[in-house]
């Protein structure tokens, strides 16, 4: 109960002085809310007197001089002002710390990409700092319980707004990013989470390697290590070694050279410019990421000084231990090996403005014949493969009858497809004119066997030739 000459307030409930000779009805100001309410004296309360409050105060009510208020706003800013210091501080150090890890991996600093990031964080902070001095401006005096009401409300509206308005501005933007993502599955989602994902089936030509390579490459293989151990037939090409003429090449053994498993890798590609001899280049991409630590010690690499801008290079023994080869490891997914340091010092890390690395009638085979599908895939262009270093060594290899018929052959494509148990190769060849291809359609009609039956299509100067057979007798022709 209110102690006499005072009344509860309604809205806090603190004990108001009730003035002297005051009526019900009056209303009064409550000194702690600022709430104006009407005085209503309870049932049988007589009517203050004046003497009442001249005698001994009410509990709860002093008559001494209430100490200096102190500015609250002041101090309340300042404190805010420096904990946006620290934040800004902190800012600077993750961008400094962002930049400086670029530059000690090689890789170039984009200021369009790091202002994409920046400039949102800077938003975000003077942001908080805006809202924080508007929160303190507005309480720095005792405000009425409507008037903090409104402000909430305003500030809620005010914040729908603005997220409401992002939204709409970078929804393009965000539909853009939706567009490369699979369609939602109509399976059990436990049934999913309980299969393993498989590889992404990607044509030849937009393999992420390709992206890497240096500029003119003319002559250029593939393999899809992925897609070959996720087809059980195909593990033989992986697990069991192929034989290239008097050499065994294993997949396998050539991942651990690396200081990986074969299902560490995604795929990779073999570059080279045919009229240069050191040119070979190979962009190796793994599925998950690799240890940079594990493959520079298979590879026993060494450090050298790279190009201008802070890329780390690596003398490393591959493929060869008496052949010096360099190692650069692009990214958290790709390393590059090349026999000449130059190449690899103008290989750069893909842009969407990048040029393409391969000369047009190689992009054009991988494109346009190659291109559904394939493991296994060789591209090449020459206008004469017998004055180039990679066209003679490789015709060199052939008996002197095919020599004479490959002489005519400009762009060759070879690639395999898997279908279950069966394998099917596929050879694009393009000749320097129609009388050629036709001699060689012929000379290929006259070879036909029992164990290889070839299908042969001639379209004007084009000759493709198509074989199915099983894994074992693939490996058997690859030895011929």
């Amino acid at each position: 109960m209110p102690p006499a000459g005072t009344v509860a307030c309604p809205y806090c409930n603190a004990f108001v002085p009730v003035p002297t000779s005051s009526g019900a009805g009056r209303r009064l100001s409550c000194p702690r809310c600022g709430e104006t309410f009407a005085y209503l004296p309870r049932e049988g309360e007589p009517t203050p007197r004046a003497e009442a409050f001249t005698a001994t105060p009410p509990v709860g009510i002093t008559t001494e001089p209430a100490p200096p208020a102190t500015d609250s706003f002041k101090a309340k800013a300042q404190f805010l002002f420096r904990a946006l210091l620290v934040m800004g501080g902190v800012l600077v150090f993750v961008a400094a710390a962002y930049i400086n890890s670029l530059v000690s991996n090689g890789l170039p600093f984009d200021i369009r990409t790091f202002s994409e990031v920046a400039a949102p964080l800077a938003i975000l902070w003077g942001a908080v700092g805006g809202t924080g001095f508007l929160w303190l401006w507005f309480f720095r005096v005792r405000r009425s319980n409507g008037a903090t009401l409104l402000f909430i409300v305003g500030n809620m509206l005010a914040l729908a707004l603005l997220t409401l308005g992002g939204a709409l501005a970078t929804n393009g933007y965000r539909r853009h990013l939706d567009a490369g993502l699979p369609g939602r599955p109509r399976r059990s989602p436990v049934i999913e989470e309980t299969v393993p994902p498989g590889p992404v089936t990607v044509a030849p030509g937009n393999l992420a390697a390709i992206r890497y390579l240096p500029s003119k490459i003319d002559l250029l293989a593939g393999v899809h290590v992925a897609e070959l151990l996720d087809n059980v037939a195909d593990r033989k090409l992986v697990e069991e070694p192929l034989k290239f003429g008097n050499q065994d090449v294993k997949l396998s053994d050539l991942a651990g050279r690396f200081g990986l498993q074969a299902g560490d890798i995604d795929h990779f590609v073999v570059g080279v410019r045919s009229d240069e001899l050191l040119s070979v280049i190979i962009v190796v991409r793994s599925r998950q990421g690799y240890d940079r630590e594990k493959v520079k010690h298979a590879l026993k690499a060494k450090g050298v000084p790279g190009p201008p801008g802070g890329r780390t290079l690596y003398k490393v023994s591959f493929p060869s231990e008496n052949l010096s080869s360099f190692l650069w490891c692009a990214d958290d997914h790709t390393f590059l090996i090349s026999l000449a340091q130059e190449l690899i010092e103008t290989a750069k890390i893909p842009t969407d403005s990048s040029p393409d690395p391969l000369v047009p009638e190689v992009r054009a085979v991988l494109n346009e014949r190659i291109r559904p599908v394939g493991q296994l895939w060789i591209a090449g262009y020459s206008p004469d493969w017998t004055k180039t270093v990679a066209g003679g060594i490789l015709l060199g290899r052939m008996p002197e009858a095919l020599q004479k018929q490959f002489a005519a052959v400009r762009t060759i494509g070879v690639w395999t497809v898997s279908q279950e148990k069966t394998l099917e190769l596929n050879t694009a060849m393009r000749c320097d004119n129609e009388k050629s291809a036709e001699r060689i359609e012929k000379w290929f009609a006259s070879r036909k066997s029992d164990k290889y039956q070839p299908a042969l299509v001639r379209d004007g100067n084009w000759l493709s030739l198509q074989v199915r057979t099983d894994i074992d007798s693939f490996r058997s022709l690859l030895a011929q």
